[in-house]
């Protein structure tokens, strides 16, 4: 009779295996459902999808811990995109408690949704202009980055571009400028790459030039924009709504030198730009016109 014990134990081992197969097995088809719906942009039904694969990983009785965060995250993308950017911010930071709580980031196998799930948090955070939220987690996003993909990676890049724009909305112009710094780095190793690198580079040329106007760094200020205007030039020739950045950055550097004559020029080719791109009743036309009034009349031409 000694034998029966464990047969019965080998028993419900192998039923509960068997409860859980058929669980996951679930859960994979409610994922993919939810997956497909996102592509397509039929947010409701991707979030029914989701909500559904969390309750179905609840029912597990073995390891379900990834199970829940992914089927959290993609509930919290999906809301995002619906405009419910409060509900997806307490979505993603449930999750993001959970996995910090079951320290799944110090994990082998964990990387791809430990780099989403951070990354999305300082998305949501900064979205719902938290601030103060989003540096810590926009540094965790760098640093898991850095990390799995290696320093030359353009996705750090891009991290590192958004931690210096938190930086900067969070009042610490140096610390913003150091991140740019960087960014513009890792970004001009790829240039030659494809069009798409360089215009990425020429984006974080400006950004970072708009950092060093802040610290009134004004004469590399203007070398990082002037860079950033000739690259866009050459991806776009002169028509391209795209060269706005850089000319308006440019046109303030050249204003705080008193150079109102090169200044007004740049303002000018925005202004046209910007009208031709949007309308001349557009808000953003509005504020280059703003800018080149005030160049005008810092020149004496009232």
């Amino acid at each position: 009779m000694i034998w029966i014990l464990p047969a019965l134990a080998i028993v419900t081992l192998a039923t509960l295996w068997n409860w859980n197969l058929r669980i996951r097995r679930e859960y994979e088809r409610l994922m993919a459902e939810g997956a497909e719906a996102l592509s397509a942009a039929k947010y409701p039904q991707a979030l029914g999808a989701f909500e559904h694969a969390f309750r179905t990983a609840e029912r597990l009785r073995l390891d379900n811990h990834d199970q829940l965060v992914w089927s959290t995250l993609n509930a919290a993308t999906a809301l995002r995109f619906m405009g419910e950017k409060d509900a997806a911010l307490e979505l993603v930071h449930s999750a993001l408690y959970f996995a910090e709580t079951h320290e799944l980031a110090k994990q082998p196998g964990k990387a791809d949704y430990c780099l989403r799930l951070y990354t999305l948090s300082a998305d949501l955070a900064e979205e719902n202009g938290l601030a103060h939220k989003s540096i810590g987690l926009r540094q965790q996003a760098v640093g898991l980055h850095r990390q799995q993909l290696g320093d030359d990676s353009l996705a750090l890049a891009e991290q590192i571009a958004k931690l210096g724009a938190a930086y900067g909305r969070g009042g610490l112009p140096d610390h913003s400028a150091q991140q740019y710094a960087e960014a513009v780095e890792i970004s001009a190793r790829s240039v030659a790459g494809s069009e798409e690198n360089r215009e990425v580079h020429a984006t974080y040329l400006a950004w970072w030039g708009d950092a060093l106007v802040k610290l009134g760094q004004i004469a590399k200020a203007e070398e990082t924009y002037s860079s950033a205007l000739k690259l866009q030039r050459e991806l776009h020739g002169g028509k391209d709504v795209r060269l706005v950045p850089a000319l308006s950055g440019l046109g303030g550097v050249y204003g705080a030198q008193k150079r109102f004559e090169d200044a007004i020029r740049c303002f000018e080719e925005a202004y046209k730009l910007q009208v031709r791109a949007f309308g001349p009743s557009d808000a953003r036309v509005g504020l280059i016109l703003t800018h080149y009034a005030q160049c005008l009349n810092q020149a004496g031409k009232i």
